[in-house]
């Protein structure tokens, strides 16, 4: 580890690669949501290495999307300047996005509630046997007569680096955060096995909460922890939360056939596609919000991305007016009619956030817009 913890500790969030998922430079809502409770004096957080690796590949693949739209823009220009002169200003370029990128993305580890953890160093025996017998997190990964039978190592990793950990610190309460459903979890909570591994080791499993989210980690801690936020603070929180389980039907909209009443804002994404809370998958990743300026504390701004897949019929496809299909992938086909599609889009979204603790609806989204 990088040093002692502090003194008055008491509680160490634990997050697994997917809690922090698409954001290698520590600067979503979400991650504020972290640092906030990072800075309270009770809490700290403590990163596996294979946590850290794995952003920083996040990281990595991020700095050469850059550089390859750059090397694209950049040659569109060689044929009206020397070809020495473009290729190092290309390589100026991707060298000093590297260097800034590294610094940024590592800062976070070295605030005074960070630690990273050594690497844990289980035998060889030990994960062959857990392999073999799908001992969580592995889980299983293709034929096993092509000799693949366990997919799980990082997660097998990451789970005995926590073990370590409370093994070496019986009086903090640690809080995994993961939502990784084929390694950690079982209908929805930590897989029961994992906890009967923490208490064969001899270790309290009371001293190990999961929380599936971030924002549901920071409202589920001890009312002490979560009073001590500031508003700011709990409104991410909130729209955190709305953006995973309600952004879909508030934005897209839904319809009750038999009231025929329709609710959301009915945002169409794609020409065609059902919007009646019928996509097969919906994500929004929230990467800024702030205050509106009109001064209301109630009102906020958003904007993020949304990351979909749903059914589209085969004509509406087709007769989109560009080569792109207006900007989804086809995925499979479904039958006759239907295309299954997958797309993107960059989204504004105005929102009016109560954090009363009474309120029923605490978020609602009030407009929205594509931006892309």
């Amino acid at each position: 580890m990088n040093a002692t913890p502090r003194a008055s500790t008491l509680y160490v969030i634990y997050p697994d690669t997917n809690a922090l998922f698409r954001d290698p430079y520590w600067s979503t809502p979400k991650t504020q949501v972290l640092r906030d409770l990072g800075d309270l004096v009770d809490v700290e957080v403590w990163f596996s290495p294979i946590v850290k690796a794995e952003m920083n590949r996040h990281r990595e693949k991020d700095v050469a999307e850059l550089s390859a739209l750059a090397s694209k823009a950049m040659r569109k220009f060689a044929k009206h300047t020397n070809d020495l002169e473009v290729t190092k200003a290309l390589g100026d370029y991707v060298a000093h996005v590297e260097r800034v990128s590294a610094e940024v993305a590592g800062k976070v580890y070295q605030e005074p509630w960070a630690q990273v953890l050594d690497w844990p160093t289980p035998s060889a025996q030990h994960l062959v046997e857990r392999e073999l017998a799908l001992a969580p997190p592995f889980s299983q990964a293709g034929d096993s007569s092509e000799g693949e039978i366990a997919k799980g190592y990082r997660d097998t990793m990451i789970w005995l680096g926590l073990l370590d950990a409370m093994e070496a610190n019986p009086d903090f309460t640690f809080v995994f955060v993961t939502d990784d459903r084929k390694g950690f979890l079982s209908n929805g909570s930590l897989d029961s096995r994992l906890y009967d591994e923490v208490t064969s080791r001899g270790l309290d499993g009371a001293k190990l909460l999961h929380f599936r989210t971030i924002g549901d980690m920071a409202k589920g801690l001890e009312p002490h922890l979560v009073a001590a936020l500031p508003r700011s603070v709990v409104a991410a929180i909130l729209m955190a939360e709305w953006a995973e389980k309600d952004s879909q039907d508030d934005i897209a909209g839904t319809y009750d056939e038999y009231r025929d009443i329709s609710d959301g804002l009915w945002l169409d994404f794609q020409t065609g596609m059902p919007i009646e809370g019928d996509f097969e998958s919906w994500n929004l990743d929230l990467t800024e919000v702030e205050p509106d300026s009109d001064g209301d504390p109630s009102h906020w701004l958003a904007s993020g991305t949304v990351y979909f897949s749903g059914a589209v019929f085969k004509g509406d496809f087709f007769s989109t007016p560009d080569e792109e299909h207006g900007g989804v992938e086809l995925v499979e086909e479904i039958n006759n009619h239907y295309f299954l599609v997958e797309g993107e889009r960059e989204i504004e979204i105005e929102l009016h956030v109560d954090t009363s603790s009474g309120a029923v609806t605490p978020v609602t989204a009030v407009a929205a817009r594509l931006i892309t």
